[in-house]
């Protein structure tokens, strides 16, 4: 490190630590995760350019590394960190889908699609039923797990990206969409046996998904945070 005219070695201190913690947040960094990474990424860098120009006051040091980022300042980190994480997100995900085809789960699966097969056949509109069933849970479930989420944010005053993502479900609003497409068909065409089938096997698929994003991913999400973050405060969570 660079050493001062007093021979000392010249370091950020804790009140400038704070500092550069409150700089991120003024930058729109709304993460506390992200925020740690970027006040220790700052704070090294500065400490990096005292020992080339030891007479940059701290703001000065601060404002120089801050330019590196360009224009659009920390906002290209954020969508780089949001994009890894959604990335883990939806691994983890997949993997929990595909847990779900062991030989016995297999056979409730296959029964509940043949189920919903003969129940559309035999009557037309059933599909509204299952379209109505599948919105009250869902919408229930995602109220639940936003409560969950906020009630924890208020007591810890900290938002930690992966956290948001389990607990908003990966975006699950948008695959509540999926069974929509397939309304007007269902309502305004007569069933083939393909057609039953096939929407039969679709809709059992999504309510896979369905368990495993609002059901079991917020379920475990203490495990997943942990790996992601050694210094969570797991006790914190709900």
């Amino acid at each position: 490190m660079q050493q001062t005219l007093t021979g000392q070695i010249k370091k950020i201190n804790a009140g400038q630590l704070a500092q550069l913690f409150e700089f991120t947040r003024k930058h729109y960094v709304e993460y506390y995760d992200l925020q740690c990474e970027l006040a220790d990424h700052l704070a090294h860098s500065i400490e990096q350019r005292w020992e080339e120009e030891p007479s940059l006051s701290f703001d000065e040091a601060l404002q120089a590394e801050f330019k590196k980022f360009g224009i659009f300042g920390f906002s290209d980190i954020v969508a780089e960190r949001q994009n890894a994480l959604f990335k883990r997100y939806y691994r983890l995900v997949w993997h929990e889908f595909r847990s779900a085809f062991t030989p016995p789960l297999i056979l409730i699966i296959l029964a509940t699609a043949l189920g919903m097969y003969c129940c559309m056949m035999a009557w037309h509109y059933s599909y509204s039923v299952f379209m109505l069933g599948f919105f009250v849970i869902s919408t229930w479930r995602l109220s639940y797990i936003s409560r969950q989420y906020r009630r924890n944010l208020k007591k810890t005053g900290r938002k930690w990206l992966f956290e948001e993502i389990i607990f908003n479900c990966g975006g699950f609003g948008v695959m509540m969409t999926v069974p929509i497409q397939f309304v007007n068909f269902v309502l305004e065409n007569k069933l083939t046996q393909v057609s039953a089938m096939a929407i039969s096997v679709i809709l059992t698929l999504l309510f896979i998904y369905d368990h495993v994003v609002l059901f079991r991913m917020p379920a475990t999400a203490k495990t997943h945070l942990k790996k992601v973050y050694p210094e969570y405060d797991m006790e914190n969570l709900a």
